[in-house]
């Protein structure tokens, strides 16, 4: 029955017809009427408030074009329906001789349009917690940095530092340039725990009815996380890359500036070293020269700084937001129990991070932003090669779809992983 009929609507038009047949195809695809429950007129109240399940959630065999096909059928409003029987044949006889067929796919925008048109609430509430999640996982990083160059009194930038050698010309210290360092540690547990969970609370607050909307949701959720955690993320990056970048440079000009005699010649002797073309520069021009090195190579750092940091942070938005909640809808519609649900997420989404977080590792070692100046194996070969050692462990317990096998090859792997960034 169609809802406008089981709400009782004046108007019952031939659309009404059009969804019988899609109901008669429904229940062919599936061995299911699209709407079933324990009693008729509970039956009648999913029919006149309740979206009906793709055939494909019942069947995972069905055809992709014939499910649209039915679905255009059993539409909720009339005018979306096929106009006609005849319509509705010619389109199955188009399928049946392998042509395109007049209905399409819906599209993304036209999913989170409906989303935002029924269900407002629960978008805006999966929007704050894809901005929260931006947050969950860019303060960490943000403060991590923040402490490392310009917080401790022992490191190359400390403001400390700098107040007690001029106090008169030292900027104030900012809570923001030294977040306390002692919450580091407790922001990235309850970070990653929060951006790990954020899929299964998208989910649960929006409930997608099919697929293409979970999809449209994690990703509205995931643009706002990247753009939040970029934020906070790319301009500490940007410190520590410009001053890894720059700082020798600048050590070195302003050495030969304010230096006594021995001092100065030793700078230049640095500059000449590390720039053997001044030489043949006019000793006046020499300054100007290497002062236009240096500005240009602080723009040129500045593009592949921002799209790497930019690419980290649009990963992980889409493990969490995108991949989280595609997943965790999966997972709904299947007869798991709780317990056995929650540990096939995790499960999955650990393996997604752990993915990112190499695919991260490699991008930074690439762009130069992680390099090894010593002798030892670069840290993308020592991350690399443990979890293939781990991905190797993992086999049998995937073969044998035993989970304990498979967690006891994840604590290995996590091990070797955090041993390869020790040494």
């Amino acid at each position: 029955m169609p809802p406008e009929q089981a709400s009782a609507a004046k108007e019952i038009t031939t659309a009404a017809d059009v969804y019988a047949l899609g109901a008669i195809l429904y229940e062919g695809l599936t061995g299911r009427p699209p709407h079933q429950a324990d009693s008729a007129i509970a039956t009648l109240m999913k029919a006149a408030k309740e979206n009906i399940v793709k055939p494909s959630e019942h069947n995972a065999k069905v055809d992709r074009v014939l499910e649209l096909i039915c679905m255009k059928c059993l539409e909720r409003d009339p005018g979306q329906r096929y106009g006609s029987a005849s319509m509705l044949r010619d389109d199955l006889l188009r399928w049946l001789a392998g042509e395109s067929v007049s209905v399409k796919p819906r599209s993304l925008v036209a999913i989170l349009g409906d989303l935002v048109n029924h269900q407002l609430r629960s978008a805006i509430g999966a929007m704050l917690l894809g901005v929260s999640g931006g947050f969950a996982l860019g303060i960490p990083l943000y403060s991590g940095i923040a402490n490392r160059l310009f917080g401790r009194p022992e490191s190359r930038f400390s403001i400390e530092a700098l107040q007690e050698s001029l106090p008169s010309s030292a900027r104030s210290t900012s809570w923001w340039l030294s977040p306390p360092e002692f919450l580091n540690g407790p922001a990235v547990f309850f970070g990653l725990l929060f951006c790990l969970m954020l899929g299964l609370l998208i989910r649960k607050l929006v409930r997608p009815k099919h697929v293409q909307e979970a999809l449209a949701i994690g990703l509205v959720a995931g643009l706002l996380m990247a753009i939040v955690e970029f934020g906070l993320y790319g301009i500490a990056a940007g410190w520590q890359t410009f001053a890894i970048v720059n700082a020798d440079e600048i050590d070195m000009l302003a050495s030969a500036a304010v230096s006594n005699a021995v001092g100065r010649e030793k700078a230049i002797e640095g500059i000449v070293g590390k720039f053997p073309d001044l030489q043949n520069v006019p000793e006046a021009q020499r300054g100007k020269v290497l002062g236009q090195i240096v500005s240009t190579q602080i723009m040129l750092s500045s593009p592949p700084v921002t799209l790497v940091c930019l690419s980290g942070c649009l990963v992980f938005a889409c493990i969490y937001c995108v991949a989280g909640t595609i997943h965790s809808y999966r997972l709904s519609n299947h007869s798991f129990s709780r317990g056995n649900r929650l540990l096939r997420y995790v499960e999955v989404l650990l393996l997604l991070t752990i993915a990112g977080f190499l695919f991260c590792v490699s991008v930074f070692t690439l762009s130069g932003m992680i390099s090894s100046s010593d002798g030892r194996v670069s840290l993308s070969f020592r991350v690399w090669f443990s979890c293939l050692v781990a991905c190797v462990l993992v086999i049998p317990g995937w073969i044998m779809w035993r989970w304990h096998f498979r967690w006891a090859s994840y604590a290995i792997g996590l091990g070797l992983i955090v041993l390869a960034l020790s040494f």
